[in-house]
């Protein structure tokens, strides 16, 4: 495959055909052709000699087959890719703009922000690894964290958190500096399957020092309350998409 592209060989009349046209695509994307042993002069002699490569009960290679094409993969990476230890000598290094900061605790459990109590750290989910996440509980009271722009200008400030069907955690409302942002943990995945993560903007940027971010849900009926799971800030230059993302997995809480 090249670029998300899959190259199909139709079966042809003759091994010399079929070759020619593979050699074709391998010249086109500047590749390098791997096969199993062959003699285009006596193909038939060639497949009596690696039978063993075959597995005749489902028309595919066996083990041995694939050890020696990942062998032979092996050999032309070494012939032509450089090493990494080339590859970092010779690296030219490029800047990351003018600076952005991620903070994800999903994974880890560590907020590297000062928070108020009502924020709790807690699991998600019981049934994976990781899945931590700042819940706003009790949801009727208002949240804050304060947070640091580290750079000399402003920033956009992004927020990752738990979303679902609309109906499972609350509008929530942010406000930072006068001026409020609405998060809408709305998701258009099945709720029934997976609550993604989900990462949005807020209205304004942050200016450089400290800033507190105040959390207020809208709605304190939901079976659940509004759980954050990062912080980003990030350049006018470099915004990231607006997305969500989850594995495809059913989530028990």
């Amino acid at each position: 495959a090249e670029g998300g592209n899959l190259w199909h060989i139709p079966i042809q009349k003759t091994a010399e055909d079929a070759l020619e046209q593979a050699m074709e695509i391998v010249g086109s994307q500047n590749g390098y052709l791997v096969t199993l042993p062959m003699d285009t002069n006596n193909v038939q002699q060639t497949l009596l000699q690696h039978l063993d490569y075959f597995d005749s009960r489902y028309g595919l290679l066996t083990t041995k087959a694939h050890t020696y094409i990942s062998n032979q993969i092996d050999q032309v990476l070494s012939e032509h890719v450089p090493s990494a230890e080339d590859v970092t000598a010779n690296a030219q290094v490029g800047t990351w703009g003018n600076g952005d900061a991620c903070h994800l605790w999903f994974e880890t459990g560590s907020c590297p922000f000062s928070h108020s109590e009502n924020f709790k750290m807690v699991q998600h989910s019981q049934d994976m690894e990781g899945n931590y996440v700042l819940e706003l509980f009790p949801q009727e009271e208002e949240a804050w964290i304060e947070i640091t722009n580290p750079y000399e200008t402003e920033r956009r400030l992004f927020l990752s958190y738990i979303t679902s069907d609309g109906e499972s955690h609350p509008k929530t409302m942010v406000k930072v500096n006068g001026q409020e942002t609405i998060f809408n943990p709305q998701s258009y995945v099945d709720p029934k399957r997976v609550h993604p993560m989900k990462t949005s903007p807020l209205s304004i940027p942050v200016q450089p020092g400290t800033h507190k971010l105040k959390f207020q849900s809208l709605d304190t009926s939901t079976k659940y309350p509004f759980r954050l799971v990062g912080i980003s800030f990030t350049d006018e230059v470099s915004v990231p998409l607006l997305h969500e993302f989850s594995p495809l997995m059913k989530i028990n809480f």
